[in-house]
């Protein structure tokens, strides 16, 4: 009987272990889901940053299906996908504003200077 329970155990663990280790919050596997309010079903990945800058940086946050957050602690504004930084701020690039997909590129301006900001994008679960 141990066997044949551990044998159960170990294939619910293969078919749920996508889900429990996704980046997407709305794909984990919970028991007792918590008041998170995190429901996204899309993450964002591989997140860089050229050339680097140390007074701008992007944060991911896959809560709610993979926005970026960007906070300018810089001396000169920062505008990108529409969106203008002032010194000082920050802003969210809404997850609807970001195409899914590999190898995706924005591109900004701090200033005069041009700022690249490559991510991956999927859907991780249905």
């Amino acid at each position: 009987m141990g066997l044949f329970r551990l044998f159960l155990t170990s294939v619910f663990y293969l078919i749920v272990s996508g889900c429990v280790n996704s980046p997407a919050p709305g794909c984990r596997f919970n028991l007792m889901p918590g008041p998170t309010g995190c429901f996204g079903k899309t993450a964002i990945t591989n997140l860089s940053k050229t050339p680097v800058s140390d007074c701008l940086s992007v944060l991911i946050n896959n809560c709610r299906g993979g926005e970026l957050r960007i906070d300018n602690a810089c001396q000169v504004d920062f505008v990108i996908a529409g969106k203008h930084v002032a010194v000082n701020q920050s802003a969210v690039i809404e997850a609807s504003q970001l195409s899914k997909g590999e190898s995706q590129m924005i591109t900004g301006m701090l200033g005069t200077e041009m700022i690249n900001i490559k991510y991956s994008k999927r859907r991780y679960c249905n």
